[in-house]
């Protein structure tokens, strides 16, 4: 009877372990989706609002063109302009400036459209883990073997523990952090080394 308790109680803490292993690898996956998410939409909007400070500069240099063929008219004799020239100037300028605006406009939509198409994309919520009856205790940092890896651009902790895996190394995304005590995964940047147990 106390050979079957110890194994049940074995198989629901490698179940656990596995549990909050999934869990934290769905939770990095949706933060990498997030901040991917963030960065382009990001990009975006400055994109944009560049284009708007460009078209606000056009519209201010045709007001000003505006006011000074105005001024320069209203200063000539009066038999020299006629009222339907100086109707005209007044129309093609105003004609000008409603495409700037409209143009404006629909940049602004445009802004608007991408922001709710990134808002409406689901982002996995990662499953809560199983938390058993016993109290949690934080795993010992891993102190065997291990093996040198320096960063490249693109690198990420779990592709870095993909790779292993298909070598046939039993290595998750925690035995990595085990390995480098204090590492942010999302800080990693390329020339850092980060070491990989040596297990398999």
């Amino acid at each position: 009877m106390a050979v079957f308790i110890l194994c049940s109680l074995s198989t629901l803490e490698a179940q656990n372990r596995a549990q909050n292993r999934a869990s934290s690898a769905a939770a990095f996956v949706a933060r990498q989706q997030a901040d991917e998410q963030y960065r382009r939409l990001y990009t975006i909007v400055e994109d944009l609002q560049a284009a708007n400070l460009v078209l606000q500069q056009r519209i201010d240099r045709l007001e000003s063109q505006l006011q000074r063929a105005l001024k320069k008219m209203a200063d000539q004799q009066a038999d020299t302009v006629t009222n339907e020239q100086l109707e005209a100037l007044s129309q093609k300028m105003t004609k000008d400036l409603q495409t700037l605006e409209d143009k404006r406009v629909a940049d602004n939509q445009k802004i608007l459209s991408e922001l709710r198409k990134i808002a409406s994309r689901p982002v996995p919520a990662p499953k809560d883990p199983v938390v058993s009856a016993s109290k949690k205790t934080t795993p010992p940092a891993y102190k065997g073997p291990v093996y040198e890896v320096t960063v490249e651009k693109d690198y990420t902790i779990s592709a870095i523990a993909e790779s292993y895996r298909e070598e046939g190394h039993d290595i998750s995304v925690n035995d990595i952090l085990r390995a480098n005590p204090g590492l942010v995964p999302e800080k990693i940047r390329p020339g850092q080394i980060i070491y990989v147990p040596a297990k398999q």
